[in-house]
């Protein structure tokens, strides 16, 4: 059923007393009308903009231009539906309102909503919360005390880049008038990957390296010992000196071997598993590699097919060459607003604030 007055009258009170912010007044309805569904945010800023622009509550649909066919009542219903519960199918309110699919979604769009996809996130577990807040409050209190912190911090992953690469069949068109059966091979016999390792250092990517295909403690010791300070050298010496060391939990990272190499080579200035300042599991959204490098290479490695392991490491290195300063700033820029947004939102996953900030 569509809202009363009274209803509309409630949500704009409520957004009042958030300061007009739509992400805050949403959460403050489920807490007070718990057990309800609480309207989305994009219902209170479609509510407000009503207020604002024609001092009505109510939705007006008079003059829409919509057919005349259509009850304005059951209209209001369907669209009520999406205000109560964004995440249902057209087909299913069409189905129980009466309104067809496309009236509805012709509506949907006229009321500025659109259907945006889910975000896949890894699952946290529940000592995960307490432990992305510890990492999040530790560096946020060292960028408090030295603005300069995150230049100092050498972020480190790798990755497996393998010749089929990725391919969603859903999100991947040809156009044409006619059907022309397109096809893309998979599950070649002849197969290669390359395991690859990078880091992100000040306005510095460093490397990329290629690692063995399968990284255990003795290879990755072999590699922070023998390699790394090599690929440092263009790092300014007063970095070096200061410099962090980060890298997730890995097993390989975590080899006793390696942490004895680590605790001597940066004793308490390194992040990770079992280190002076422990790294939060499945934290991909806290590592500039995951969230930006990985994906930005990716981009550029799979945009036409690979035909050999040569071609995918040229590409590779193109992929970093393009990456400029500007975007190297931003990225430190951002680590900032991903630790306090973890801390906002009590160690759980930050993409819904971070979409608002941007």
């Amino acid at each position: 059923m569509p809202r009363t007055n009274a209803e509309y009258y409630q949500m704009f009170f409520i957004f009042a007393q958030c300061d007009g912010n739509a992400r805050v007044t949403a959460a403050r309805y489920r807490e007070v009308h718990s057990g309800e569904q609480a309207p989305s945010a994009a219902a209170f800023r479609r509510l407000a903009f009503r207020v604002y622009t024609s001092g009505s509550l109510q939705p007006n649909r008079t003059e829409s231009g919509r057919s005349c066919g259509i009850s304005t009542v059951r209209l209001d219903a369907a669209l009520a539906e999406f205000d109560r519960d964004g995440t249902q199918s057209v087909r299913e309110v069409s189905r129980r309102t009466g309104v067809s699919r496309g009236t509805l979604h012709r509506c949907l769009m006229e009321e500025g909503l659109h259907p945006y996809k889910y975000v896949r996130m890894q699952t946290l577990h529940p000592e995960d919360y307490i432990r992305r807040m510890e990492y999040s409050r530790w560096l946020l209190g060292e960028i408090e005390r030295n603005p300069s912190f995150c230049r100092y911090i050498l972020w480190t992953d790798e990755a497996l880049f393998t010749r089929e690469g990725c391919f969603n069949a859903h999100n991947s068109h040809v156009w044409d008038d006619e059907n022309p059966i397109a096809i893309r091979t998979h599950a070649r016999q002849e197969r290669w990957l390359v395991n690859l390792w990078a880091g992100i250092c000040d306005n510095f990517v460093i490397g990329p390296y290629i690692l063995p295909e399968k990284l255990n403690g003795a290879t990755y010791q072999h590699f922070l010992e023998h390699v790394l300070p090599n690929l440092l050298e263009e790092i300014p010496l007063e970095i070096r000196k200061n410099m962090y060391f980060q890298h997730d939990g890995a097993p390989a990272h975590y080899a006793a071997n390696v942490r004895a190499y680590l605790d001597e080579t940066f004793r308490d200035r390194w992040i990770g598993r079992g280190g002076p300042v422990s790294w939060p599991p499945r934290s991909p959204d806290m590592n500039p590699l995951d969230y930006f490098f990985w994906g930005h290479l990716k981009t550029t490695v799979y945009r036409d097919p690979l035909r050999t392991r040569e071609e995918m490491v040229a590409r590779i290195h193109s992929a970093v060459v393009s990456i400029t300063t500007d975007t190297l700033i931003n990225i430190k820029r951002n680590i900032r607003r991903r630790v306090e947004a973890c801390i906002e939102v009590g160690g759980g996953h930050i993409e819904p604030i971070l979409a608002t900030l941007r």
